[in-house]
C-alpha cells in the first residue's frame, strides 16, 4: 500500500497481514478403527457401512484414512467430488466409492474410475441417463429427502422417479425400483 505517512497505512497493512501460527492435527488411527467397529457392531446383519472421507478426510489425509478403512473392511467410502474419488483410485483404493456432488462434466471420470454418483434431483438424473445412452455407467445412489429439506427426492417425487427409471433405463446394469 502506498500513501502519505499521515494516513498511517502501516496500521491497515498490519491488520490485513496473516498471523503465522503453528497448528498440529493428530489423528488417532486406533480410535478411528475402534469407532468403525463400534458402529459396525450395532448394525443389523447384512447392513453395509459407508464412511465419509470427503474433503480429503476432513483434512486428515484421505488416502491414509481410506487405506485404513479398506484394510478394516469398510463396505463403502463417500467423497464430495469426483476428483477426490479419482485420487483415491490412483492410490490403490478399490472399495466402492460414492460421489455426493456429481456433475455432468465429471460423468466420464465416474465411468473411468468406477465411482458411483449420488443422484439427488431430476435434473441430475436426466443428465446421467443421457450420458448412460453412450456408455455403461456405474450404479447410482438415489438421495431421498427424509425431512431436512436440503437435497434429495421428496416423497411425492417417488412415483415419477420410479416411472422414469423404468422407462429410460430398462437395460441398466443396476436394479430399478
Amino acid at each position: 500500500m502506498k500513501g502519505a505517512r499521515r494516513f498511517e497505512f502501516e496500521r491497515i497493512v498490519a491488520a490485513f497481514q496473516q498471523k503465522i501460527h503453528g497448528t498440529v492435527l493428530e489423528v488417532n488411527l486406533d480410535a478411528l478403527v475402534h469407532n468403525l467397529n463400534y458402529y459396525r457392531a450395532r448394525l443389523a446383519p447384512g447392513t453395509r457401512l459407508m464412511v465419509m472421507v470427503k474433503a480429503f478426510a476432513y483434512g486428515s489425509g484421505s488416502y491414509e484414512v481410506a487405506n485404513l478403512l479398506q484394510f478394516h473392511r469398510a463396505d463403502y467410502l463417500a467423497v464430495a467430488y469426483a476428483d477426490e474419488g479419482v485420487e483415491l483410485r490412483q492410490h490403490g483404493i478399490s472399495l466402492p466409492i460414492m460421489v455426493m456432488n456429481p456433475s455432468p462434466d465429471s460423468f466420464q471420470k465416474l465411468h473411468q474410475y468406477h465411482l458411483e454418483p449420488e443422484i439427488y434431483s431430476f435434473e441430475r438424473l436426466h443428465d446421467y441417463l443421457l450420458a448412460a445412452q453412450t456408455q455403461l455407467m456405474p450404479a447410482i445412489h438415489l438421495k431421498l429427502d427424509t425431512g431436512m429439506r436440503r437435497l434429495g427426492f421428496a416423497e411425492e417425487d417417488l412415483e415419477e422417479l420410479c416411472k422414469l427409471l423404468r422407462e429410460k433405463a430398462p437395460n441398466c446394469a443396476w436394479p430399478v425400483c
